[in-house]
């Protein structure tokens, strides 16, 4: 079957700049595999929890469904509200608001990256348990805590972490709601990633040189996404973050 085109020109806004090609491609291969998952079960009420401008559930959007995008970060979301985009978008303090769906309502729930960001991981996990029906999908991201850079003292040095994860504990965190059926990891592209480093580190090729090679039209970004960010069992522990397949209990 032939894959549905999605117009990435709002999902990845380059702007003409060669930002980290790799990034986007893992951004938007994650995507890639939500829209593919929730299509797959049928979902048709979905929320994007976490949403920054949007690029993400532009991408859910692509197919007939009812997509909220949810964000704490009001520039974000002005962002998100002046693009064309089908979704919903509503502002959200995931420590401190209640979800405004009633219990039971969504289908699908995608977090990427967001838990560890969080004072209470647990209040977030508590609301999706509440707000998704029995058997709905939930895709939960988060980093790798063999990636996390710690200080002397072992705190992170990332300010805006506020929990380091290892895959056991939020195999913990959801185990009384969830029941977790795959742990996916984004082998390939953080693999390329590194190999880019590691050569200009060692002086073979200048930053410049290597972004040369690279298209960064929507088009291309979605073919990468699809080819070396599409999220995969192989290698997880290996990869810069895991990605969780679970389903409400």
């Amino acid at each position: 079957m032939e894959e549905k085109v999605v117009d990435l020109e709002y999902c990845n806004p380059f702007d003409g700049k060669q930002e980290n090609i790799w990034m986007k491609v893992e951004h938007c291969g994650r995507y890639l595999f939500a829209r593919d998952r929730i299509n797959a079960v049928g979902a048709t009420n979905v929320l994007d929890a976490a949403c920054a401008d949007g690029y993400g559930t532009q991408m859910l959007c692509a197919d007939a469904r009812v997509v909220t995008g949810a964000d704490r970060n009001e520039s974000y979301l002005s962002l998100a509200y002046s693009k064309s985009c089908s979704a919903f978008f509503i502002c959200l303090d995931f420590d401190r608001d209640s979800m405004p769906f009633s219990t039971g309502e969504l289908d699908a729930v995608v977090c990427f990256e967001t838990i560890e960001h969080l004072e209470s991981p647990k209040r977030m996990i508590d609301e999706f348990a509440r707000i998704l029906r029995p058997g709905g999908l939930l895709l939960l991201s988060f980093p790798n805590a063999a990636y996390e850079k710690l200080d002397e003292d072992n705190h992170n040095k990332d300010p805006y972490h506020k929990h380091i994860f290892h895959k056991e504990d939020v195999l913990e965190l959801l185990s009384a709601s969830f029941d977790t059926k795959e742990v996916l990891g984004q082998f390939l592209c953080n693999q390329a990633y590194n190999s880019e480093s590691a050569a200009v580190k060692a002086g073979l090729f200048s930053q410049e040189e290597v972004s040369a090679l690279y298209r960064y039209d929507p088009e291309s970004v979605r073919i990468m996404a699809r080819t070396l960010g599409y999220p995969c069992p192989q290698h997880t522990d290996d990869s810069y973050s895991y990605i969780f397949v679970t389903y409400r209990k």
